[in-house]
């Protein structure tokens, strides 16, 4: 009997190993009954604290489990980058006149209770919908038009500040537009492209923003297509990484390119990568692929480390970094429940910048939707969502 209790709990318990005195080890669980896509947290120095599950059909508090707000099939989730701030879009019903413009709300929530403001709009429904982007440290949203050429800037009440339009409203298929904030929300780095009526090519852009849409620079990078936008915490620099137009000769089909405070390229690296994250210092920039991550060093350009972290299916789901001197990684084994990609058996890694292995701890017999890292401000506790669980880390570093 002793046997069995002991196998069960090996398989439901999470491995944790540590390297070198420094440590991942489980500080607090808070389970759901539910299948748990994503969280709605506050994250401070002193730690994580946990405030709304965002279930497929439903959000509610982690506290009391009072339904917040029932989610439709027709209704689409917005969390912010950081998950301090999600959003829920509601179409209304299609008119039978394909030109008559389609109602919508938009309505968000922080850590409260209830909604903090709700948006009433439309748009012309052309198989695309506009895409919101919450400015967490504001408190406040953006509204970019479907293809891009539009952008409706709110405040935290939800009133409209100002629209600023890029071009002329042209339909096309490349990516949708991209939007990331500085730490502060003073800055936002926008990606879009913009017909050019004299050649009838759309055009690539990157801009850098006011929070109410004051240009600062713009900039044309050479990227056929784009994988991933990052601007550092303090708004000065921004990284956008794709595949190169036509690459000739020794050219790399793939490239980074870091834009300063002005606008100026400042770094042309020839790698490849999916996700990007500038250092707390802003010195180094950790890239990834599906299955290794890269530091590079922004100052000389040279890679600092090269680690494969994944294998076959196994593939990293986030990285981020939790000070100058360390970071983390998440990886699963990429499989698909329900017709939904999720990360089988994830694990979080505990590096060192040097590219040393401090810890780890898995999470056997589970698995999560998206496998996002969470951190405090301070990088002393990390979160993750499993498949029925949020799970709270601490963070444990040998000096």
């Amino acid at each position: 009997m002793k046997l069995l209790i002991r196998f069960y709990l090996f398989l439901i318990l999470p491995l944790i190993i540590s390297l070198s005195g420094q440590s991942l080890t489980v500080l607090q669980e808070y389970k759901t009954n539910t299948e748990l896509l994503d969280i709605i947290v506050f994250a401070d120095t002193n730690g994580i604290e946990p405030q709304m599950f965002a279930h497929s059909n439903q959000i509610t508090t982690i506290q009391t489990g009072k339904t917040i707000s029932d989610i439709s099939a027709q209704q689409s989730l917005v969390v912010s980058e950081h998950n301090r701030f999600l959003g829920i879009f509601s179409p209304e019903k299609k008119s039978s006149n394909r030109t008559e413009p389609r109602q919508f709300g938009f309505t968000a929530y922080s850590s409260k209770n209830h909604p903090d403001f709700t948006i009433h709009d439309k748009y012309i429904d052309t198989g695309k919908y506009p895409v919101f982007y919450l400015n967490e440290a504001k408190g406040a949203t953006i509204q970019v038009s479907p293809n891009g050429d539009r952008i409706k800037f709110y405040d935290n009440h939800g009133r409209l500040l100002r629209e600023k339009i890029f071009s002329q409203n042209h339909p096309h298929n490349y990516e949708a537009p991209q939007v990331v904030f500085s730490a502060d929300g003073n800055r936002l780095a926008f990606f879009t492209r913009i017909f050019n009526m004299e050649n009838n090519q759309m055009i690539p852009m990157l801009y850098l923003l006011s929070p109410i849409g004051e240009e600062i620079w713009k900039a044309q990078p050479i990227l056929k297509r784009v994988d991933d936008l990052e601007i550092a915490e303090s708004g000065k620099s921004v990284a956008v990484s794709g595949q190169t137009f036509q690459p000739v000769g020794s050219q790399t089909q793939n490239h980074i390119f870091v834009f300063d405070s002005a606008g100026v390229i400042q770094n042309s690296l020839p790698y490849r990568a999916i996700r990007t994250a500038f250092s707390p210092s802003e010195s180094q920039l950790l890239i990834r692929d599906e299955q290794t991550v890269k530091i590079i060093d922004l100052n000389s350009e040279g890679i600092v480390i090269s680690n494969k972290v994944g294998n076959g299916r196994r593939e990293i789901a986030d990285m981020c970094y939790l000070n100058d001197s360390t970071f983390v990684v998440s990886i699963g084994t990429v499989k698909f429940a329900n017709g939904i990609r999720i990360f089988d058996s994830p694990e979080i890694r505990l590096y060192s910048t040097n590219g040393k292995l401090l810890a780890k701890t898995e999470f056997p017999n589970t698995y999560s939707h998206h496998a996002t890292i969470l951190k405090s401000i301070s990088g002393n506790h990390a979160g993750i969502c499993l498949q029925n669980k949020f799970i709270i880390l601490q963070v444990t570093q040998k000096n």
